[in-house]
């Protein structure tokens, strides 16, 4: 019955459709040169490891931003600031204006050979979602012509592997679990997130990790070329 088919694919972004370290490690050296050029204060005051250690610290600090990756990051800016004796008055200009920088370098991913074409051959059979527990935006780099709509959890209450995102894209797509399967990286956050909500599930395995036991995966992969074949197979069982 149509009913029953697979008709949603969600999809986790970072370490899924790109490699994420590369990128965060690029657009902290981006910020961290905007100081050296505009704040001096700061990067005399920190190194660049220092500043990630202080987001860290941060994030100790104020569990209650853990999700908000946006907030944090803001948050821990203004305490470097701050810390650096930058004027009161300049500092929300300059956390708006630093943040505006790394948030560009954020978005300039290098996409894993074959996401675009492995995107646009499933498009035509399936409805395609994002589900990020960052703070990437499909947009910037055009990828709403691939996805239906996308939900970042910090702007939801709780991120995955809570059920709340997973249902924030049952809610907007009108699916039922069983005619979905999501495709992350994150064997918590990803895989068993998705399970616990009744969805088929492909790990997106890059570096051979072994699976950590528990309720194995529907699929497994190590290149998204072999994904539109994962994804054929687990819907043949619904036909």
């Amino acid at each position: 019955m149509s009913n029953e088919r697979i008709k949603l694919l969600t999809f986790d972004l970072d370490d899924t459709l790109w490699e994420f370290a590369p990128v965060l490690e690029r657009a902290e050296a981006v910020i961290y040169r905007w100081f050296e050029e505009n704040i001096p204060a700061v990067a005399q005051q920190f190194t660049m490891k220092q500043l990630r250690d202080l987001r860290v610290q941060v994030a100790r600090e104020r569990p209650d931003l853990g999700h908000r990756v946006t907030e944090l990051r803001k948050y821990s800016l203004r305490r470097a600031m701050v810390l650096a004796g930058v004027a009161e008055s300049e500092i929300e200009a300059f956390t708006a204006a630093a943040f505006k920088v790394f948030l560009e370098a954020r978005h300039q991913v290098q996409l894993f050979d074959a996401a675009e074409s492995v995107l646009e051959q499933l498009q035509r059979d399936f409805t395609l979602a994002a589900i990020t527990n960052g703070n990437f935006d499909i947009n910037t780099i055009g990828f709403d012509r691939y996805f239906a709509f996308a939900i970042n959890a910090e702007r939801l209450a709780r991120p995955k592997p809570h059920p709340e995102p997973f249902e924030e894209a049952l809610r907007i797509s009108g699916y039922a679990p069983h005619q979905c399967i999501h495709i992350g990286d994150d064997v918590e956050n990803d895989v068993r997130g998705a399970q616990r909500m009744g969805f088929a599930t492909i790990w997106m395995n890059s570096v051979g990790a072994e699976w950590p036991g528990g309720e194995l995966p529907s699929k497994q992969i190590r290149h998204l070329q072999e994904l539109p074949d994962a994804v054929r197979e687990i819907a043949a069982q619904f036909r």
